[in-house]
């Protein structure tokens, strides 16, 4: 009786350990299933229910409401910041701590978020290496908007002083009749003659007309210095040589 009372303790026991391994099996499945699914798409993670992106969240969509949340705002200014020392820094390693900084900085105003984007109805922390990515794109999409901003308006710059100097110029022909003359002259000759000229001659005619405006202006400019002659007045004459 009490060998048979002993061996019903012992299946009992056996039977208990049995359901206690079979129940701690199936609550390590389930913590693995949630592990799963909190750290699936490469390290991102599932934010409770009742999340919302705050003032510093970063929310990594796109639309014209994401540009205007208060996070994307201030990402986009720290961004704008840090671009440049991003472009100046020499070698991956420097780079990657400035993205680094960038993450943890935004980390840290926001520990329950951070780069946040819509999953579903829930949302979802995108992970270091998404994070990492999304940063350094941005850095390298600023430098090339202030690389053509800076292009284009080093163009407009020019283009505004080529305007002020033939602005000057036509205002300086008007003003010097000697000038004036000879450029209305060329122009006409041109016009009218253009079939019957070659284009050896009209090409030595404008020499011509070139060298006369030279000495004229040389002329107004050191007319008073000895030695130096009045340039000649009436029309285009081929110079003369000496025998």
């Amino acid at each position: 009786m009490y060998l048979l009372l002993q061996t019903m303790n012992e299946g009992k026991i056996w039977m208990e350990t049995d359901e206690q391994a079979s129940l701690a099996t199936e609550a390590r499945n389930d913590d693995q299933k949630l592990a799963s699914s909190s750290t699936s798409n490469e390290g991102s993670t599932i934010l409770p229910s009742h999340f919302s992106p705050g003032e510093y969240d970063i929310i990594c969509a796109r639309g014209s409401h994401v540009k205007k949340h208060p996070g994307n705002k201030f990402y986009q200014s720290i961004i704008e910041e840090a671009a440049p020392r991003y472009g100046a820094s020499q070698g991956k390693l420097a780079k990657s701590i400035i993205v680094s900084a960038i993450i943890d900085t935004i980390r840290g105003l926001t520990p329950q978020g951070g780069f946040v984007k819509p999953a579903g109805r829930q949302w979802i922390e995108i992970g270091n290496k998404n994070a990492r990515e999304k940063v350094s794109q941005a850095l390298r999409d600023q430098l090339h908007s202030q690389y053509r901003s800076s292009a284009k308006s080093k163009r407009e710059k020019k283009d505004e002083a080529n305007a002020r100097m033939n602005d000057n110029l036509d205002a300086f022909v008007q003003s010097n009749q000697f000038v004036s003359d000879r450029m209305s002259t060329l122009t006409n000759a041109i016009e009218n003659n253009t079939h019957t000229q070659s284009d050896a001659e009209l090409e030595e005619l404008m020499s011509r007309v070139n060298l006369e405006i030279l000495h004229e202006l040389s002329g107004s400019r050191h007319s008073d210095e000895p030695g130096v002659s009045e340039p000649r007045e009436g029309g285009l004459e081929e110079p003369k040589t000496q025998k």
